[in-house]
């Protein structure tokens, strides 16, 4: 299983965590003929769910707690494939650092500078971190009205629409696409979401950040419907070329 005897000895007495990686591994060449599949995803079900309650950032505890961003960060790590889409603003994993400050100035007002710095901080090292050659498959899916939110300044949202033209090139290690408003009503106006895939069985997770807190589905008959409905939208979206025309575009509406 590519586990050392020590290794294994730390994470049956509590002292080391684990994965989804190595959970399957376990049930799968270590008990392959004890685990029902019921109880395999039981197992899995507990293993994601130990992982959202760690702690990635025990400094800043406070400030992740509030909307459970911690876990949710702790989940991200893990997965092997996010799949992002976001209706309101420029998704957090290719937000620049002063566009990032806007946002968390506007949707958490009562924090202070310092507070904003740390939480920013956060942001940027999981950009770093899912970057890495090792680092999960990403999707990102961004919906026009988000081009035309201005969170900031006009020369932030400049920066930033300039920094998003970088990611839907087609050498970009991310794939990026844009949903242009033109494709009419479409079932990702219920709002933004995450998918986060790990490996099989499990059937992923569904990430949603809500107003006084975040809420996160584990079953299967859950997360069906939002890879569907993510599938749905990204072969309805923009790239590429197409893209970076609506993008410049943006660009050159925005005040002097």
């Amino acid at each position: 299983m590519g586990i050392s005897p020590g290794h294994l000895s730390r994470l049956e007495n509590g002292k080391r965590g684990t994965t989804v990686d190595l959970v399957i591994a376990l049930l799968d060449k270590a008990y392959p003929d004890v685990a029902t599949q019921a109880d395999r995803d039981e197992v899995l079900r507990l293993t994601l769910a130990s992982l959202a309650e760690e702690e990635p950032h025990p400094r800043i505890k406070a400030l992740l707690n509030s909307t459970q961003y911690g876990s949710f960060i702790k989940l991200e790590r893990s997965a092997t494939k996010l799949r992002i889409y976001e209706l309101a603003w420029l998704p957090g994993l290719i937000q620049t650092r002063r566009y990032a400050e806007g946002v968390f100035q506007e949707l958490r007002p009562g924090l202070s500078a310092a507070e904003i710095k740390a939480l920013v901080d956060v942001r940027i090292q999981r950009q770093d971190h899912l970057s890495q050659p090792s680092g999960a498959e990403v999707q990102i899916l961004v919906d026009e009205s988000a081009l035309r939110r201005s969170t900031a300044e006009p020369a932030v949202m400049r920066e930033q629409l300039e920094h998003l033209l970088t990611w839907v090139q087609e050498e970009s290690p991310w794939q990026v696409r844009i949903l242009p408003k033109d494709i009419g009503p479409h079932v990702g106006l219920y709002g933004a979401f995450e998918v986060m895939d790990f490996a099989p069985p499990s059937p992923g997770v569904v990430w949603i950040e809500l107003l006084a807190t975040s809420t996160y589905f584990d079953k299967r008959e859950q997360v069906t419907p939002y890879v569907d409905a993510f599938t749905s939208l990204w072969e309805k979206a923009l790239w590429a070329a197409d893209a970076v025309c609506l993008i410049e575009k943006a660009i050159k509406e925005l005040p002097k």
